[in-house]
């Protein structure tokens, strides 16, 4: 398979985050609930999202802390296809999330947001069962000019795992991203805040084809 796009959905009211995902869903590999729309709305969201879009991936940006087991399979059993567990998580948090994906079929995310060693973080998550991780630039540090590139190509030469990458992307930063080989390529502002969402995702779609 090549290389994924997955739609971030941050921002709206529950009747507009579950319309912006069936009109986006035929661009997007993956579509996410992002974290602001899990605190505000609940799992109830990924259920309706994931029975509006039954084709499509579905991602909760769950950030799991503790309670692995438990929370991952609240977003598994609302039809979450993926959710995310903090790498800065125990271990024994992560492998709970691992044992409730192996039982139903699902996958997980480790978030690397603020690890300072993303490669060996990454590794260990990999060994714990971890089926993808995400190197993210968040939202708070991206003013200061934070660079994803340099770790993005490490850890593609290091970590045998899928790599999503995320964090204020947009058709300008592809090129670069793309270059360094991402299985799955994260944008949300740039598309959802846009005048035309379709027509941006289409753009990004295109693009990220022809890599």
């Amino acid at each position: 398979m090549g290389i994924e796009l997955q739609i971030a959905l941050d921002f709206g009211n529950f009747e507009e985050v579950v319309a912006l995902a069936e009109r986006l869903e035929r661009f997007a590999d993956r579509v996410e609930i992002g974290t602001p729309l899990v605190l505000r709305y609940g799992v109830e969201l990924v259920r309706v999202v994931k029975d509006t879009c039954p084709n499509c991936c579905i991602v909760a940006d769950f950030k799991i802390a503790d309670a692995g087991e438990h929370e991952a399979r609240i977003g598994f059993d609302r039809g979450a296809d993926v959710v995310t567990v903090l790498a800065a998580a125990d271990d024994q948090t992560v492998a709970g999330c691992v044992r409730a994906a192996r039982d139903t079929g699902k996958r997980v995310m480790g978030d690397l947001l603020g690890q300072a060693d993303v490669v060996g973080r990454a590794e260990a998550l990999r060994s714990l069962g971890v089926d993808e991780v995400c190197l993210h630039t968040a939202t708070d540090t991206r003013p200061s000019g934070a660079e994803p590139l340099a770790p993005l190509q490490e850890l593609r030469e290091r970590v045998d795992v899928s790599i999503a990458v995320a964090g204020g992307i947009g058709a300008d930063a592809l090129p670069a991203l793309l270059a360094c080989g991402p299985d799955i390529i994260i944008v949300g502002s740039a598309i959802t805040r846009d005048a035309d969402p379709a027509g941006t995702a289409a753009e990004l779609l295109k693009l990220i084809r022809e890599a």
